[in-house]
């Protein structure tokens, strides 16, 4: 009876049956399955190659055989590629479970003045990240050094442009502030009324 075979691209921690093992902690990816027969059709003797050479003997490989299994490719991004045969899979990943990865965003922001204070655009940065997809971001600020120099009358020119290109110029506390002061004065007009409107019999006291 063949052994469950993981499906090409199937990724995530596997375990073999000895002599095979993985590397604990190495996420391993199902990269290429293919049968005995595939095998010995490109030159390559699979009881030797496999099989004697990991200790079994050939008992092991006409089971196998007789199972109709297949030499199962394990590729990972920091070990070398495993070459297993399928019955030596003792378990590999459910399909149902979801691969996280860590996930870096980044903006060039191009050539600037060093006097520029970019703290308000990390914290804006942090802000829509967090807005849009619900996750809390760390923004790091990198700096690499420019060739070549820019003259006085570049840097005029460079600055007035980027001058006139900003749209948001108010920190997200400024706007908190300048709200309050607007509920503020329509919680005062809304008192002045409403005293009007007593004092004239419109609405009971």
């Amino acid at each position: 009876m063949t052994s469950p075979i993981p499906p090409i691209g199937t990724r995530g921690v596997y375990a073999l049956k000895a002599p095979w093992s993985t590397t604990p902690g190495v996420t391993y990816t199902c990269s290429a399955i293919r049968y005995f027969v595939d095998v010995e059709n490109l030159g390559t003797d699979v009881y030797e190659t496999y099989y004697a050479a990991s200790g079994l003997d050939r008992t092991d490989y006409e089971r196998d055989r007789k199972n109709q299994e297949a030499i199962v490719t394990l590729t990972s991004e920091t070990t070398a590629p495993i070459y297993v045969p399928s019955s030596y899979i003792a378990s590999f990943p459910d399909l149902s479970h979801r691969n996280y990865h860590h996930v870096v965003l980044s903006a060039s922001l191009g050539p600037l003045p060093d006097y520029i204070d970019l703290t308000f655009v990390r914290d804006q940065v942090a802000t829509v990240v967090s807005d849009v997809i619900g996750q809390e971001a760390t923004v790091h600020l990198s700096v690499a050094p420019m060739q070549g120099t820019v003259s006085p009358e570049e840097h005029e020119t460079l600055e007035a442009a980027r001058e006139a290109a900003i749209e948001n110029r108010t920190t997200d506390y400024a706007r908190l502030l300048e709200a309050q002061q607007k509920i503020t004065s329509l919680e005062q007009r809304l008192a002045i009324a409403e005293t009007i409107l007593k004092d004239n019999g419109l609405i009971p006291s």
